[in-house]
């Protein structure tokens, strides 16, 4: 700041610069991740449009949960829970303190490594 108590140019300038890395960083991996999901898409069209009717109609997620095998089930629901609870944190980020900003990301990595893990086990059991 300077005497006047306003943000110089330079740091305004600065500050900008660093949210459009942040932007580009934030939206680079969202495109891969829309990637992914349309490829998802195109291979299993049937199962994605039952999928995304969950939000609508959560009696059929019941459904198709208590067709799957124990393990996978336990993944569906954990993962849909907790999907929701960042996601309601994830959409407010620019509000969140710095700390708060921290703590949500530690937690995605953290969900990030639990969910892998589980995956590895459900394929794994699911391969025996």
């Amino acid at each position: 700041m300077n005497q006047e108590g306003n943000i110089d140019q330079n740091r305004k300038e600065e500050f900008f610069l660093a949210m459009f890395d942040f932007m580009r960083s934030f939206l680079g991996g969202t495109a891969g991740s829309i990637r992914e999901l349309a490829d998802i898409q195109a291979t299993y069209p049937e199962e994605y449009e039952h999928f995304n009717e969950f939000d609508t109609n959560p009696e059929q997620m019941m459904e198709l949960a208590e067709k799957l095998n124990p393990r996978l089930q336990g993944l569906l629901f954990k993962v849909m829970f907790k999907v929701n609870s960042l996601n309601k944190r994830m959409s407010n980020m620019t509000y969140l303190s710095v700390d708060e900003k921290r703590k949500l990301a530690t937690d995605l990595d953290v969900f990030v490594d639990e969910t892998q893990r589980m995956l590895d086990e459900v394929r794994a059991g699911i391969a025996e």
